[in-house]
């Protein structure tokens, strides 16, 4: 028979032990801190009120809310059987009533937790290529003497779905859109903000348990 078992790093080994040493009452805290972190993203200030109940740093608590979620995210979006997902926790010393209740936890959510983790990386079309076109109207019959021309740019964008693998076919997709130059400088601008914070610490945080 085979085992579908979560292959645990050093370092998610390293924030579950510190989870381990905790008494079951908050250990009951920090899965429900888990679940939420997975489902809803983090909140600071729950991190914050638990690390002051426990008299540590907030980076602990952020450190063993985060080894839960990978070892409840990855057991299920494979769907671990139970055995297997305690024999995950092999090599870190939890209390036997601590190993029960975690498994217990993981057994009701991870239906749902699995739900919540397709939702959040649905496939999107991706982009393939961007063709652009400066055109210029600087007089018309009906107005042959226009002194201000109305520049717009002409915009051709294809994209094609997540996982395809040729950059034309059925699942790629062109379109033509048309703008004015205070739009597109609005919309790039939009862009800018939008990468910046793809490189910002909480949305790769939430990146590790939706790819």
């Amino acid at each position: 028979m085979s085992h579908t078992v979560v292959l645990l790093t050093d370092q998610h080994k390293q924030h579950l032990s510190f989870v381990a040493s905790l008494s079951l009452d908050y250990l009951k805290e920090f899965c429900k801190i888990s679940i939420q972190f997975l489902q809803q993203g983090a909140n600071d200030a729950l991190f914050s009120s638990a690390a002051k109940t426990l008299g540590v740093e907030v980076h602990q608590v952020t450190s063993g809310v985060e080894g839960l979620s990978f070892l409840f995210s990855e057991s299920s979006k494979h769907l671990v059987p139970e055995p297997d997902f305690l024999e995950s926790l092999a090599g870190i010393e939890f209390p036997e009533e601590s190993r029960q209740f975690l498994a217990q936890v993981y057994m009701e959510h991870r239906h749902e937790l699995r739900r919540a983790l397709q939702e959040l990386s649905s496939q999107h079309p991706q982009w393939v290529d961007l063709a652009w076109r400066l055109q210029l109207q600087s007089a018309s019959r009906l107005h042959p003497l226009a002194s201000e021309p109305e520049p717009t740019f002409l915009l051709q964008l294809r994209t094609r779905n997540e996982g395809t693998p040729q950059d034309d076919g059925p699942a790629t997709r062109t379109r033509f859109l048309t703008c004015d130059p205070a739009t597109l400088k609005h919309v790039a601008s939009e862009l800018e903000i939008a990468l910046a914070e793809l490189q910002s610490h909480h949305t790769r945080r939430v990146q590790r348990y939706i790819r």
